[in-house]
């Protein structure tokens, strides 16, 4: 009979055990257990059963533990409760007398209580018996000094680890009962804080200045889409019968450490690893501690520059963005293009592969009553065909069709933009796009009206399709004025009741309106449009000091 820990140390030291050949029973369900029985086979054991008096659903053990003993030879046996250890006249163990479990009512650990099943005795063989069936606080020392838990641990105050004596804390497994080390270094290095600061006659408190962790949900909830990678593959190998301990997961090679850390960056939610603090040439130029603050400032005027908001293309299922991994938007290909791009070239994101076949389709989230969108975005095209002509520069053999209900052109040389896109290669197909599929190869296919061949309905396939996504009115500008005074349009966009003579004026005096605050716009009108908000507010301030003057100047008469 050994006890599981005891039996881990002496390995762990280099003592000698003898397993060779013996039949070994670890008695429990714990990762202590699962540890006890994969040692126990790299011993030699000729069998390792493990003994646990629920199912394996209620196995307290890790099941990923649990997984890897059972590829490593272990035997499983559930439903069992040891009653006796049975032995030969010289003392040597012959067996473990075991009886039969069924599951009943709940306990208090929430778990079903096992119940022994009348005259279902029997014996398991066994050489040798490794019990794994937890531990408990050794809280004997204190009996009559401490305050105790009806289980045996010791009181002491949340937070301050003190008890009811002055000077004497208790952290740990004699407190919480059987936790894990994380939890047990964490309270120790808490209870010394405190003790430190207790004999320095000071409060005690000030342990964890830290930030609070911040719930999962709510930090991938700031997000509403991102591309899905792969995990990096689980590295484990495992072997039946193990006859040694060489590690048996494998450290990560250096593409994989990279693959795996993409993924954590790769949802644009701020884990907080420092690395971009560690790279900026700056100091103090990142500050991961700054928290909001409400400032109150005083102004003669304030422009309205809030931008727009872009169309978020899952909003249009039947395209399959956020489930199809080769469908991105126009703002990921204009990455994927940019001098700074991450791969030097242009690949697919589901496979890495080199598109041959790239799609676009116009207008995803504009000019459509069915997202609350009507209006045309005005620049969506423009964008569409500037990276038409960089993919065809940077991919020469691709193919790019653009898929499109009118294409808008209205400003200087844009047509003629347009029509040199078309004179490199380009393809443009007029008609509405109804769906997109994918096929087991990542391969999407569309499936949309030809209306310039009749109206025929076709469906074609690309190796990735790109959303030319539109923009919508940035609706937190409603917020800004408590009491509702900022005028907006029909479409929600910042109204300016004369924008011909006065561009840049709102309904509010003081308050003025830039960009596309006030509607759809591309590069060049909106630095016109800020241009005008600039004089319309020179004009204004001009005007209020002008009237401050006048107030000011008196008139003094002067007897005769």
């Amino acid at each position: 009979m050994l006890g599981a820990t005891d039996f881990l140390r002496k390995v762990k030291l280099g003592e000698k055990v003898d397993f060779g050949g013996k039949r070994v029973v670890v008695v429990g369900g714990g990762n202590v257990a699962m540890d006890a029985a994969r040692v126990s086979a790299r011993l030699g054991a000729s069998s390792v059963t493990i003994a646990y008096r629920r199912t394996r659903a209620e196995l307290p053990a890790h099941h990923v533990e649990a997984d890897d003993a059972e590829k490593e030879g272990v035997g499983f046996t559930f439903l069992v409760g040891p009653a006796e250890v049975t032995g030969d006249a010289s003392g040597a163990v012959s067996g473990l007398r075991c009886t039969k479990m069924r599951l009943g009512e709940p306990d208090a650990s929430g778990r079903r209580r096992p119940e022994p099943i009348s005259g279902s005795e029997y014996v398991i063989a066994a050489d040798i018996i490794i019990s794994a069936i937890g531990l408990s606080a050794d809280a004997g020392a204190f009996a009559g000094t401490l305050e105790s838990n009806r289980n045996g641990t010791l009181t002491a105050r949340e937070g301050t680890l003190e008890t009811q004596v002055p000077g004497i804390f208790a952290a740990g497994d004699v407190v919480n009962g059987a936790t894990d080390i994380t939890r047990a270094v964490g309270e120790g290095r808490r209870s010394a804080h405190m003790i430190d600061r207790w004999l320095n006659g000071l409060p005690l408190d000030g342990f964890d200045l830290r930030l609070p962790v911040v719930d999962k949900k709510a930090v991938l909830a700031r997000q509403a889409a991102y591309e899905p990678r792969p995990a990096t593959a689980n590295g484990t190998a495992l072997v039946a019968a193990p006859s040694d301990f060489r590690e048996v997961e494998a450290a990560l090679t250096e593409d994989e450490a990279r693959s795996g850390a993409v993924r954590c960056v790769d949802c644009a939610v701020c884990s907080g690893c420092h690395e971009c603090v560690n790279v900026c040439p700056v100091d103090g130029c990142i500050d991961l501690q700054a928290r909001d603050k409400i400032m109150e400032i005083e102004a003669g005027a304030v422009v309205v520059a809030t931008g727009y908001k872009l169309f978020t293309a899952d909003a249009k299922p039947e395209y399959g963005f956020g489930k199809y991994k080769n469908v991105i938007t126009g703002t990921q290909m204009d990455r994927l293009l940019a001098p700074t791009r991450p791969f030097n070239t242009v690949l697919r994101p589901g496979d890495g592969k080199v598109p041959e076949r790239i799609a676009y389709i116009l207008c995803t989230g504009s000019r459509d009553e069915t997202v609350d969108n009507p209006l045309c975005s005005r620049f969506c095209c423009m964008y569409s065909i500037k990276q038409n002509q960089l993919v065809m520069g940077a991919l020469p053999l691709a193919e790019v069709t653009v898929h499109y209900m009118d294409i808008r052109a209205p400003g200087k040389r844009y047509d003629e933009f347009y029509e040199s896109a078309k004179s490199m290669g380009a393809t443009y197909i007029k008609g509405r796009v109804a769906r997109i599929t994918e096929k087991p190869d990542g391969n999407l296919i569309l499936r949309y009206e030809d209306i310039e061949n009749g109206g025929a309905l076709v469906e074609a396939e690309y190796d990735m399709v790109v959303l030319a996504v539109g923009v919508q009115p940035n609706r937190d500008v409603e917020m800004l004025f408590d009491n509702g005074a900022l005028e907006l349009s029909d479409y929600h966009y910042v109204l300016e009741p004369d924008e011909d003579l006065n561009p840049g004026r709102t309904s509010i005096p003081g308050v003025f309106v830039a960009g596309t605050a006030s509607g759809a716009k591309d590069i060049a009108d909106s630095i016109l449009h800020a241009g005008a908000a600039v004089a319309q507010v020179a004009a204004h301030l001009e005007g209020v000091s002008a009237a401050a003057r006048a107030r000011e100047t008196q008139t003094v008469k002067v007897p005769a």
